[in-house]
């Protein structure tokens, strides 16, 4: 094309070509001034939905008018070819800087902040990237750098990609939702940038391997090496601004590019500035990426382990010997993972077992797995049973089950009640468990042989702590890591406590589910990242360098919990996740099973949910920004309105007569009942708070009363009652030696539906209300989640995945039809409107099973990750 005159520019000579088009030298005969003409490809310039975004994208990018981009001129076709004239710039891009090795520290830094700068003018424009490389990046003779090729890069249709075996385009800068095709914002432009700055500085990608499938797994599951392995003299906080930029998890990186110049103008490079890239050969591991061939070609078997190294074992050549550390994944059978929903694990102290809860029947239970079979078989006398911890000498295995404590022999033998407790615990080396016995209460301990529990840790609720969970008993018996639980897991934190002289302090602010490693470092949770420390156990410190090593760790909203479990000799189990809330949709369901989508709500993280008693509102629970909310959503307007302030509000219950909505919160520390206006026409108010956690249950249909849970050690879970208005006295209602909660009044005030675990199992119960008498009616086959029809003549209880109906023949005296399955399906509640229909939560994905990665020898990567300096 060399002396050919397109529109008013003359061809002088080519640039160079590649996947995405050939670029010319030309000189615009109107102006008189050197530009770059780039056409694209045929097979681009023909794709349809690639040439309409194309041409959008063009114009918005010529638009832009920033020192460190890449001037548009003009945008135009010439034969079937689309073309687009731009800025000449003479100097050389950035792939050749970093090839040359000139690229000292402070020259990468100042080069990073002029890309920020250049990709946060293109962000307000509403411009993503989609393909920030070295080679998009050019850097003139004056130092000045820009960007080029906005919005050019990627197509759902048209991408660079090439097949198993051949060399790879732009993969190794992709972020993990741009490798997996998914929708893409701006904060996968951050992550790009990562590892551009990552380049610089190590002189290689963080992300090697000439393999696109190996790459992409390593993307989206692997850790980079530390910098400091490829750089002398790396600073601290430079490695952690790479790390945050690379994070998996989009909302684990920096949300805003602008926010990186921040952080990199305030690094001291007065130690790193003669810092020069470390000449060494790479390690073995590091020549050959080696794809995840398991999940190409091999479904998971029983002998899946074996199957897969000896598989790995064939494929090796001499260029890439074996590495010491080896993953593979494996699924719970029974154990489906429904969003917000995970089953809690523990592996054994030899790395060759697993005990893990599953759904069975109408309850869960415990199962034991040996890590090499793939069937597992249920702990007899374990149902209800939930987060298990083994023994230090892996015989037996700790757990909570009926809000109790309870210990079991593997190798026979029943379950044996040490104590009451609700959950979250560990088994020491001297045969000395920790655990919670209220979740508000703080941690307690007890022998494994039994006998009266001793409070260790009480929560500062005049602080904001609301408890104290996830115990970890640190080697020798001397001191104890626990998390304090405030009200989000941005606020939550890891303290330390010294068991002989009481003294406690905090190690890490933001994380939680701390764990010793026998490596020498602390490991702990924080935003869906497995985040790893150097600890010292002589002097009980943490070290300055914190580094994300798994970044996609299933974390439990909850308090914080991580799912993850390893042995002392070094394998590692985790789930995989990294998002620590559901998302789910509010669905109107008939009667006869039709669903239908509830308009105005888009899907969420929800929960606990209410119609009001016209059936014009909708009151939920919300999870946003870390934090739990009230809000109220009006069916006919469309208006959403967050109702309560702060955090840790759930469970919205509204008032007969549509004014109030009383609450559940945590804000005080201990689960306490609260109010506030539907309408926000008052403040919020605390009803009932005190030092046993309470919850608001239901309104009496008069509105004169509230009944609400109240956990007490020594009889459990009762149900109380407090008079709304007046001295707001309250008195107790059921208060047996086993628990009761679920209560629901029927439209008429005279019966009462509630749950009870008297029979060994979760039932539900009717009496009389407000005098109560006998027991009038019980389920038989199990029941939780008990509500009225708003006629009061039907009872509706689940059963598992079954929504059981109870036709109410009469109330005085009272007789009730056979229940009846009146609907099947995985719903998050049902709340009966007064059209008949009902209200559900529907997770926005289908269950799929539990996932779990297997890493073996994973402390020989946790110390080449993670250097303790020892």
């Amino acid at each position: 094309m060399i002396g050919q005159t397109i529109s008013h520019y003359k061809i002088t000579a080519k640039l160079g070509e590649g996947g995405m088009g050939e670029v010319y030298v030309a000189t615009d005969l109107k102006l008189d001034r050197e530009v770059a003409l780039k056409f694209l490809p045929p097979h681009l310039s023909a794709d349809p939905e690639f040439l309409s975004r194309f041409q959008h994208e063009a114009k918005a990018a010529a638009a832009l008018n920033h020192p460190n981009i890449v001037t548009v001129y003009e945008f135009g076709e010439h034969e079937g070819r689309q073309f687009m004239a731009l800025e000449l710039v003479e100097g050389q891009t950035l792939e050749a800087l970093i090839k040359s090795g000139d690229l000292p520290l402070p020259k990468c830094l100042e080069t990073a902040i002029q890309i920020c700068d250049g990709l946060a003018a293109a962000h307000h424009a509403g411009i993503i990237h989609r393909d920030i490389k070295p080679a998009n990046i050019l850097v003139d003779k004056s130092d000045r750098v820009r960007i080029l090729d906005f919005g050019l890069a990627k197509s759902r249709r048209a991408t660079t990609e090439t097949r198993v075996g051949t060399t790879v385009g732009t993969v190794q800068y992709e972020s993990p939702e741009q490798s997996r095709g998914e929708q893409v914002d701006h904060r996968s432009d951050i992550f790009s940038f990562g590892v551009v700055l990552y380049e610089m500085i190590a002189g290689r990608t963080p992300f090697p391997g000439e393999i696109v499938e190996a790459i992409r797994y390593a993307i989206a599951h692997e850790a980079p090496e530390p910098l400091a392995r490829y750089r002398a003299n790396v600073p601290d906080d430079l490695q952690r601004i790479v790390s945050k930029c690379l994070a998996k998890e989009p909302r684990a990186r920096y949300q805003n590019i602008e926010e990186v110049p921040v952080d990199l103008r305030a690094i001291d490079l007065s130690a790193a500035a003669v810092g020069a890239r470390i000449s060494r050969p790479p390690a073995p591991a590091e020549r050959q990426v080696r794809p995840p061939l398991w999940r190409l070609a091999l479904p998971w078997s029983v002998a899946a382990v074996g199957v897969i190294l000896a598989v790995w074992g064939l494929v090796r050549t001499a260029k890439a010997p074996r590495a010491p550390v080896e993953r593979f994944t494996t699924y719970l059978s029974g154990a489906d993972r429904q969003s917000g929903y995970s089953p809690s694990f523990a592996l054994s102290p030899d790395g060759r077992k697993l005990v893990y809860t599953s759904p069975y029947e109408t309850t869960s239970q415990l199962f034991l797995r040996d890590l090499d079979k793939d069937d597992s078989r249920p702990l007899p006398g374990t149902e209800r049973g939930d987060e298990p911890f083994f023994s230090p000498d892996g015989e037996w295995v700790g757990f909570f089950a009926n809000g109790e404590l309870k210990k079991l022999y593997l190798n026979g033998g029943k379950p044996v009640t040490l104590c009451q407790a609700v959950g979250s615990g560990c088994w020491g080396e001297d045969d000395t468990i920790f655990f919670c016995r209220a979740w508000s209460e703080g941690l307690w301990k007890i022998s494994v042989d039994g006998g009266n529990p001793i409070q260790v840790t009480k929560p500062n609720h005049d602080a904001g702590e609301f408890g104290h969970f996830l115990p970890e008993v640190l080697p020798g018996g001397a001191a104890v890591l626990f998390t304090v639980w405030h009200t989000t897991l941005k606020d939550a934190a890891v303290d330390i406590l010294l068991l002989k002289t009481g003294e406690r302090r905090t190690l890490v602010t933001g994380g939680s589910g701390a764990r010793y490693v026998p490596t020498g470092h602390l490991v702990y949770a924080q935003m869906g990242a497995l985040v790893a420390a150097p600890f010292d156990l002589n002097t009980l410190s943490l070290g300055e360098l914190r580094l994300p090593v798994i970044e996609e760790i299933n974390q439990v909203q909850g308090y914080g919990s991580a799912r993850l479990s390893f042995s002392p000799a070094g394998t590692l189990v985790y789930e995989r996740g990294g998002s620590w809330s559901a998302r789910r949709q509010f669905v109107w369901i008939s009667r006869s099973g039709e669903c239908q989508p509830l308009p105005g709500v888009p899907s969420g993280s929800y929960s606990g949910f209410a119609l009001s008693p016209d059936g014009r509102r909708l009151a939920f629970t919300k999870f946003a920004d870390g934090a739990d909310n009230i809000w109220v959503h009006e069916l006919d307007g469309g208006r959403v309105t967050q109702v309560t302030s702060k955090s840790g509000n759930y469970n919205p219950i509204w008032s007969p007569d549509g004014h109030w909505l009383a609450f559940t919160s945590y804000r005080l520390g201990p689960f306490s009942v609260w109010r506030v206006p539907a309408d926000q026409s008052g403040p919020e108010e605390c009803l009932l708070a005190g030092p046993c956690d309470l919850g608001a249950l239901c309104w009496s249909p008069d509105g004169r009363s509230l009944l609400y849970y109240r956990d007490d050690p020594s009889t459990r879970s009762d149900i109380w009652r407090l008079s709304i208005g007046g001295d707001s006295t309250s008195a107790p209602l059921l208060t047996e030696s086993y628990s009761e909660s679920g209560a629901a009044l029927s439209p008429s005030g005279r019966l009462l539906a509630y749950g009870s675990d008297q029979s060994g199992r979760w039932e539900v119960y009717v009496r009389a209300y407000p005098v109560l008498g006998g027991i009038l009616w019980n389920s038989t086959g199990g029941g939780v989640s008990v509500c009225w029809s708003r006629d009061g003549r039907e009872l509706f209880y689940g059963i598992g995945e079954k929504l059981i109906a109870v036709p109410i023949l009469s109330e005085s005296p009272f007789q009730a039809g056979a229940p009846v399955v009146l609907l099947e399906g995985k719903y998050r509640g049902l709340d009966p409107a007064p059209d008949g229909r009902f209200l559900t939560l529907r997770d926005e994905k289908e269950a799929v099973p539990t996932e779990l990665v297997v890493v073996v020898n994973w402390f020989d990567e946790l110390k080449r990750l993670v250097p303790t300096g020892k």
